[in-house]
């Protein structure tokens, strides 16, 4: 549950719905409600004040953001049964409406490939992208920590930038960022495993491998060259025996 006043009084809170079946107990389904200064319902949003959302997939809803353009920011998570939890974006208008210049569809969903989200918080930055950390974990290990920063403007083919921690990668970094004609991957491996670098587009193809070998553990600089490859944003692909990392990279 969240609760955030709008700039002109108006108050925003939302709620996670409980279905119960049976024995047992699971949520199910989002309401967002918008109250005048008195405490009334607004009926400019979504028609009646009350906003329902329900995609089936048993979403919950942490956080409520308010753009500068007045436009609202849901962010959550969202289980696919038999699956796995992902984030899940949701942008309305401010009169309760989606807003379908943010991913087609006003809804987004970014798969983290883990079995649960514990939970997250969502942060606006002064540039009105989305900055997400939290705890996700599998059924049968430990939980890591990850950031995620999310360009609220992007089309439906573009990647978000996502940094997992790892517990054999430390010190990850890569420099410069934006880059022209060199660039560098820098971290630290405290254990010895396989690792693999490589560099995709936002549409997924790959474009260049910049390592693929066995490493003791130590400290590493990886160069590679980028002075072939377009100008654009990139995402570099970093796995280890056992994590997966994504950093987000520009091409100048």
């Amino acid at each position: 549950m969240d609760i955030a006043v709008q700039p002109d009084g108006k108050i925003l809170a939302v709620a996670n719905e409980t279905i119960t079946d049976e024995d047992w107990s699971h949520l199910d389904g989002v309401r967002i409600v918008r109250y005048n200064e008195d405490g009334s319902l607004d009926n400019s949003f979504d028609d009646d004040g009350i906003l329902s959302l329900d995609f089936d997939n048993r979403e919950v809803i942490f956080d409520i953001l308010l753009q500068p353009d007045g436009n609202i920011l849901l962010g959550g998570k969202s289980y696919i049964p038999n699956n796995d939890y992902n984030i899940m974006l949701v942008r309305l208008n401010s009169d309760g409406s989606y807003d379908n210049t943010f991913r087609s569809s006003g809804v987004s969903f970014y798969d983290l490939d883990y079995d649960i989200i514990y939970y997250f918080n969502s942060t606006l930055q002064p540039d009105g992208n989305l900055v997400v950390t939290g705890a996700i974990g599998t059924d049968d290990e430990r939980s890591n920590i990850f950031t995620a920063r999310i360009l609220t403007g992007l089309e439906a083919s573009e990647a978000p930038l996502l940094i997992t921690t790892d517990p054999a990668l430390n010190d990850l970094l890569i420099y410069p960022n934006p880059a022209s004609l060199t660039a560098s991957i820098e971290y630290t491996l405290t254990s010895s495993q396989s690792i693999s670098i490589n560099l995709y587009n936002l549409q997924g193809e790959l474009i260049k491998t910049v390592s693929n070998e066995f490493q003791f553990a130590g400290n590493y600089t990886k160069a590679f060259d980028i002075s072939k490859i377009a100008s654009g944003n990139y995402i570099i692909k970093l796995q280890t025996t056992q994590n997966i990392n994504y950093i987000n990279f520009v091409k100048n």
